[in-house]
C-alpha cells in the first residue's frame, strides 16, 4: 500500500491482498541474490515480542519463499511487526532496507476511474 494513507480501519496482514485493496497494491519480486542475502541475514535477527497483541495496521506485506524459509512478514508504516501472525520486536533496519528496496516513498497512486 502507498505511503500516507489515512483509512477508516487497520489493516491486517491478510488484508493485504489484491481482491481487497485494488489498485492500492503494488508488487516487487526479488532475485537479486545480494538483495536477497542481505534481507535473509537482517531478516535473521528477528526476536520475538513478549508482549503479544493484534494491534497492526499493515502497510507492507513481504512474503518469503527460500528453500529454507516460507514466512509472511508484515510491517506497519512505522512500527509493528508480525512474522506469521505472531508479533515480533521492530527491526529498524529492515523497515528501511524494505521501503529501501520497493521504493515506497514513490508508491504511486492508483489512476483515477
Amino acid at each position: 500500500m502507498r505511503p500516507y494513507v489515512m483509512t477508516p480501519i487497520s489493516y491486517s496482514c491478510e488484508m493485504i491482498n489484491k481482491e481487497a485493496l485494488k489498485d492500492e497494491i503494488h508488487y516487487r519480486e526479488f532475485k537479486d541474490s545480494t538483495i536477497i542475502n542481505k534481507f535473509i541475514d537482517i531478516y535473521k535477527r528477528y526476536e520475538v515480542e513478549p508482549d503479544q497483541d493484534e494491534n497492526i495496521n499493515t502497510r507492507i506485506r513481504v512474503i518469503i519463499k527460500t528453500k529454507k524459509i516460507k514466512d509472511t512478514l508484515c510491517l506497519g508504516e512505522n512500527f509493528n511487526t508480525f512474522i506469521n501472525g505472531k508479533k515480533y520486536k521492530d527491526n529498524k533496519e529492515m523497515l528501511i532496507y524494505i521501503k529501501e528496496i520497493i521504493d515506497y516513498e514513490n508508491t504511486p497512486r492508483p489512476k483515477r476511474r
